[in-house]
């Protein structure tokens, strides 16, 4: 557990590419296990999973459709059974995410990935 966070880890949502590459090492970096998805790019998937591995943190990755609803809660319940919770979720996926999506992604982490009565922080950046 790392001070600044609660048990588990965090779910970061277009891992693979640059931004979210670094998302994921800054969080490896704290000694934070990290799950991410990507949606085709395998190379640079695999490059930072054993990156991170390398971190010596727990490193998950997943393929996912950010515009599939129910994948995105299968993959969500999968991360957080892995990594013992998910106290975090970070989206990197792309400028292709619209509002309705966001809303969707809202409610599968809140039906999946949240313990009743956990608090949670929301923040939007446009």
């Amino acid at each position: 557990m790392s001070a600044d966070f609660g048990e588990g880890g965090v779910f970061v949502l277009g891992g693979s590419g640059g931004l979210g590459g670094a998302i994921c090492h800054a969080f490896a970096r704290a000694g934070i296990p990290v799950a991410f998805s990507y949606h085709a790019n395998t190379d640079a998937t695999r490059s930072l999973a054993q990156s991170l591995s390398g971190e010596g943190v727990d490193a998950a990755s997943y393929q996912l459709d950010a515009a599939d609803r129910d994948a995105v809660t299968r993959v969500l319940d999968e991360a957080a059974e892995r990594m013992g919770g998910l106290h975090s979720i970070v989206y990197a996926g792309g400028p292709r995410f619209t509002l309705d999506d966001e809303v969707r992604l809202v409610q599968s982490v809140l039906k999946s990935a949240l313990r009743p009565g956990e608090r949670f922080h929301l923040v939007l950046v446009k």
